[in-house]
């Protein structure tokens, strides 16, 4: 009898033990699982935090990375096609040097039409009105009396000036890496049969794919500059860019600049 309840008992001990260590085997088994999970939650934690935020990041570089153009560092802003106000001066016999608003307009348009292939043409066509002022002060206005005006184009990357660009005088322009060959001309008129307005027509010859020209009208030579092109100046010497030029805002007279998609 008592060598039965030895036995008993010694199989109940050994079922104790082996209980414990199942419960033990699968306590370690939990906290190694817990254990991977933290790892895995650290692990992800970090990463996130130390991803950059690359799309803010991408954006701002990217925006820097965009160099200016001419245009752009000067400060200069385009004026909408329309209606606007152009300050300049007479030229004349009658009211040298007298300071007027003028009532202006200008239409920009692009064609192939007519162009050799891969080009075009882009068109401003300026009208300065001055049928206000013909008559000024009880005096009327001599037909030589005009304003002093100077209407032209160039480009907006570099800033070079589109004169004397004329058909026989091509200007070679370098933008990005490519080659352009431009040429301007002007086709001046007026009418002063019903008032008294000056007209002038830009226009620029350029490749299909080019963007860069500006038109702008000013203050021109003569009046207050004191300033002569025809004696003073070699539009032929080299390219210029616009304030090169000796009357370019001249005396504080205000430039409006004008481009065919306004922009």
């Amino acid at each position: 009898m008592k060598k039965f309840a030895a036995i008993v008992l010694s199989l109940s001990m050994l079922s104790m033990l082996a209980g414990c260590g199942k419960e033990a085997a699968e306590t370690s088994e939990t906290e190694e699982t817990e254990e991977v999970e933290v790892t895995e939650t650290e692990a992800v934690e970090e990463t996130e935090e130390s991803k950059p935020e690359e799309t803010e990041e991408t954006e701002t570089e990217a925006a820097e990375a965009v160099p200016a153009t001419w245009f752009e560092e000067q400060g200069l802003e385009i004026t909408p096609q329309g209606d606007f106000d152009f300050l300049s001066e007479f030229m004349g016999d009658t009211f040298e040097g007298l300071d007027v608003h003028f009532d202006s307009n200008v239409v920009i348009t692009e064609s192939t039409e007519g162009c050799e292939e891969g080009y075009k043409t882009v068109t401003a066509e300026f009208a300065v009105d001055f049928t206000d002022t013909f008559t000024y002060g009880g005096m009327h206005l001599e037909v030589d009396d005009h304003p002093s005006t100077w209407i032209s184009a160039f480009d907006r990357y570099t800033g070079i000036s589109f004169e004397p660009g004329g058909e026989e005088n091509p200007i070679s322009l370098d933008v990005d890496g490519e080659t352009y060959d431009i040429t301007c001309t002007f086709d001046w008129s007026h009418d002063y049969d019903e008032g008294a307005v000056d007209y002038c027509t830009v226009t620029v010859t350029c490749p299909v794919d080019y963007d860069g020209t500006v038109f702008y009208i000013g203050h021109g030579a003569g009046g207050s500059s004191g300033i002569s092109f025809d004696d003073d100046f070699d539009f032929t010497a080299r390219s210029y860019t616009i304030d090169e030029f000796p009357c370019y805002v001249t005396n504080g007279y205000p430039y409006s600049f004008f481009s065919v998609t306004n922009e």
